[in-house]
């Protein structure tokens, strides 16, 4: 694991409630899925498998260019982890877990992961797709800055229900993320 000092995520007093660090070794990675299996959150944050395995979550977290991001507590309790993929050109595809205990902090943890990866990478924009059936992924994304830019059908296999389902299509650049922390540096902002 890969640490560094903690990251200001543009929000007063938030910023040394967490660290960033990149995880670059399989002891990390598999501390952060047994922590999600543990919490519940595999459904969700790996909902392509029907029953993620750990070594489903080291071939998904390992692959080349992958960039796993961790956020933790000043006594290193994992708060949140985010995967950044590389996608198209210099997009990153992103993912991004917020464990339950730290959920009331999604909002800046989130952005300060987001912030990170466009200084610390050579990243123009973050896309996602989440399943329109989860709301608070893609609500947190626009809290962040992402844009909808459309709903895809049938986008996304949840394996688990057996079905496609539609998906929310979002876009983040550093200027829209910049643009959200302005528009609302707490986080709180009503749902779409």
């Amino acid at each position: 694991m890969e640490n560094t000092r903690p990251q200001p995520c543009g929000q007063a007093h938030v910023q040394d409630a967490f660290h960033l660090e990149a995880v670059r070794d399989d002891a990390g990675r598999k501390a952060l899925f047994a922590r999600m299996c543990r919490e519940g959150l595999t459904g969700c944050a790996m909902y392509a498998w029907p029953h993620p395995r750990e070594d489903d979550w080291l071939h998904l977290v390992s692959a080349p260019g992958r960039l796993l991001l961790q956020a933790t507590a000043p006594d290193g309790t994992a708060l949140a982890c985010g995967l950044f993929s590389p996608w198209r050109g210099r997009i990153r595809e992103f993912d991004f877990t917020v464990f339950r205990t730290a959920f009331p902090l999604a909002v800046p943890l989130a952005r300060a992961a987001f912030r990170w990866v466009f200084r610390h990478t050579e990243t123009s924009a973050l896309w996602g797709l989440c399943p329109v059936s989860n709301r608070h992924a893609w609500r947190l994304a626009t809290a962040c800055g992402f844009v909808i830019t459309g709903r895809l059908p049938a986008a996304c296999w949840l394996a688990r229900r057996g079905v496609h389902m539609d998906g929310i299509q979002l876009l983040c650049t550093p200027e829209t993320l910049a643009r959200a922390i302005k528009m609302s540096p707490s986080g709180h902002r009503a749902h779409p």
